[in-house]
Parts: structure tokens; sequence; C-alpha cells
């Protein structure tokens, strides 16, 4: 863009806005692993759950069966944000499908209005 002192010439120079844009088939895949990320964190989560303590001194079984507990707790968390994160996931695609269904009805309606009449 060339500026004198009276008159701008060219096209204007406003920065480009940021795009977003998002691919259904992608965030779908991404939304499968996070399922599977959930399934194999739920079974980890029972198999600590279920780990004896039956080898250790009662005193160590008690800390053993704390720490057993704890990491139940934590991996069946973790477990569960993979969860939360899929369906997020998949929301999103059902918003975008949505979205999309709803532009390409009105823009079929406006179709009517692209030809000449005479």
């Amino acid at each position: 863009m060339h500026t004198d002192a009276h008159r701008t010439t060219g096209p204007p120079t406003t920065p480009s806005a940021p795009e977003m844009a998002m691919v259904p088939t992608s965030v779908g895949r991404a939304s499968r692993e996070w399922d599977e990320q959930h399934v194999h964190l739920r079974a980890a989560a029972g198999q600590v759950a279920e780990a004896s303590t039956a080898g250790f001194t009662p005193p160590v079984a008690h800390a053993a069966a704390a720490f057993l507990d704890a990491w139940t707790a934590h991996t069946a968390a973790i477990a569960q944000g993979c969860e939360v994160q899929a369906d997020a996931m998949r929301a999103a695609i059902t918003d975008w499908l949505d979205r999309d269904a709803g532009s390409a009805a009105r823009g079929w309606a406006l179709l009517g209005f692209v030809e000449e009449l005479r």
C-alpha cells in the first residue's frame, strides 16, 4: 500500500485473521484413540485394585494397600479424563455436522435467487 500526503493507493494492509479449520475424520480418529486410552487405563486401574498385599508384613501391607488405593484412584481419574476428552471431540464433530447441514440448507435455499427469471 502506498500512502502519500493526500491519498492512499493499493489494497488495504489489514492483517489477515487467523483461520481455524476442523477435519472431522481426523478428530474422529483422535477421539477413538482417546477412547482406547480410556479402556486401557480403566483396565490398569482394575489390575492395580486387584493386586494383593498378602506377601508383605502387616506394617508394610498397610502402606502397600494405601499405595494401591492411591494409584487405583489416580489411574481411574486419568482414564475418566480420557473419556471426557473423547466425548468432547465427538461433540465437536456433531456440532460441526449440525452447522454444516444448516449451511448447506441455507445454500440450497439461495439457489432460487441465483438464476435470473424473465
